[in-house]
């Protein structure tokens, strides 16, 4: 079994130093997948996404990227929260299964407690998270979404992480009956065992903390593992048209 993990971003140095920028290999072995990985990165598009206009930039190559390996794999996984042009991808992916981190976290999330606090890095982020969380329905059964005012090319400093997200869950714990935990951005990958120490040592329970890449890959592992296509109806391929991009480059804003 192949699995692509596509990264929405390009790749840059500043990238490569981040607490949770692990290459295909050892995704592999963190995450105890018995796939093939390979981690592919947009060839244009934004440095990171923190904003709706950050996946307008990246869903044109998010696309390229998934027809020009889709022959060579037998699923994809979009590596962000935000699940950034997922509906397109799974368009153009000629019926292999295309999964987003984000909501391949909040359904693990959903079989693990009755209420989740999803804990990401900016304010912007946590509201392009609460939109996507209404479109699967799933605003009931979430707290407030709370951040940790840290940007995604700035999650490198894993103590000041850890702390602050323990900080954020357990008062989600504590005041806002939360039993399970959702690490709302890619970024903050592998803080996921420590974190839910923390709270157990702190509350006496087990409160699950979801990793999304973790969630994301064993999630489509197992769909590929059941020999389940996209659904032709629900994602059928884009009519074969003319369509115009504008000339890559360095895009405003």
């Amino acid at each position: 079994m192949k699995l692509l993990v596509v990264r929405p971003v390009v790749q840059t140095e500043q990238l490569s130093k981040l607490a949770g920028e692990l290459g295909a290999k050892e995704l592999r072995e963190a995450y105890g997948c018995g796939a093939e990985l390979e981690v592919a990165y947009l060839p244009y598009g934004p440095s990171s996404l923190e904003c709706e206009y950050d996946e307008c930039a990246a869903a044109p190559a998010i696309c390229e990227v998934v027809k020009t390996r889709r022959s060579e794999t037998d699923g994809i996984l979009v590596d962000c929260f935000a699940d950034p042009g997922i509906d397109a991808a799974r368009e153009v992916a000629a019926g292999k299964p295309v999964l987003g981190a984000g909501e391949a976290a909040l359904t693990a999330a959903m079989l693990l407690g009755e209420r989740m606090c999803i804990v990401t890095v900016l304010d912007s982020v946590g509201r392009m998270i609460y939109r996507r969380a209404q479109r699967q329905g799933l605003r009931g059964r979430m707290t407030r979404i709370r951040s940790v005012n840290v940007p995604v090319l700035a999650t490198t400093d894993r103590e000041r992480l850890v702390d602050a997200i323990t900080r954020e869950g357990l008062d989600a714990v504590l005041t806002e009956d939360a039993d399970v935990l959702v690490l709302g951005c890619t970024g903050l990958r592998s803080l996921a065992d420590e974190v839910a120490g923390n709270l157990r040592s702190k509350t006496g329970f087990d409160i699950p903390v979801v990793d999304p890449s973790i969630a994301g890959i064993r999630m489509l592992e197992a769909l590929v593992g059941m020999g389940m296509p996209q659904s032709g109806r629900a994602y059928a391929a884009p009519p074969d048209k003319l369509r115009v991009l504008p000339v890559v480059g360095s895009m405003p804003g």
